[in-house]
């Protein structure tokens, strides 16, 4: 009896109050988005594919190298061996508790950058500029937030794991 109690207190010990699991989830979420983001940057510093202001082809890059990463690095690997599905099985099941979440950090990154570039430097900030990589951090941090409010909900449905 003493050791099936010992053993209840040490998993309430381990057990994380709810929004730490949801804090957890999101940084996972954030630091891969964050991995994306720089790798798809110095890609594009490398071959430049901007033609407007902001270009949507440079955004769809991004985006998708973020998505692409999340499912390679941080699920596939995870699910393909316990599941064993099929890899187009396996990519669906990867992506589908991690897409909501990386899109709205994705969403509250751009909107800071478009205010940034938009309303307070009326310009492009360069990738070779600290002032873009200051204002990069300060992007990832909403971009935290953003997704940290999906994650919640995304917890609360069921629809996602904690982590």
């Amino acid at each position: 009896m003493n050791g099936h109690h010992g053993e209840m207190n040490q998993r309430m010990k381990n057990k994380k109050p709810f929004w730490q699991g949801v804090v957890v989830g999101t940084l996972h979420c954030g630091s891969v988005c964050t991995l994306g983001d720089f790798a798809s940057e110095f890609f594009l510093l490398l071959f430049p594919l901007r033609y407007l202001e902001i270009n949507f082809m440079e955004t769809g890059l991004l985006i998708s190298l973020s998505h692409l990463l999340s499912v390679c690095f941080s699920k596939y690997y995870a699910i393909k061996p316990v599941k064993n599905l099929f890899p187009r099985k396996t990519i669906i099941a990867a992506l589908k508790p991690d897409a909501l979440s990386l899109t709205f950090s994705q969403i509250g990154m751009y909107a800071w950058m478009a205010i940034i570039v938009f309303l307070v430097f009326h310009r492009r900030l360069e990738i070779s500029n600290p002032v873009y990589w200051f204002m990069m951090q300060i992007a990832i941090l909403i971009g935290f937030i953003t997704a940290y409010l999906v994650n919640w909900w995304l917890l609360r449905k069921g629809i996602k794991e904690a982590s």
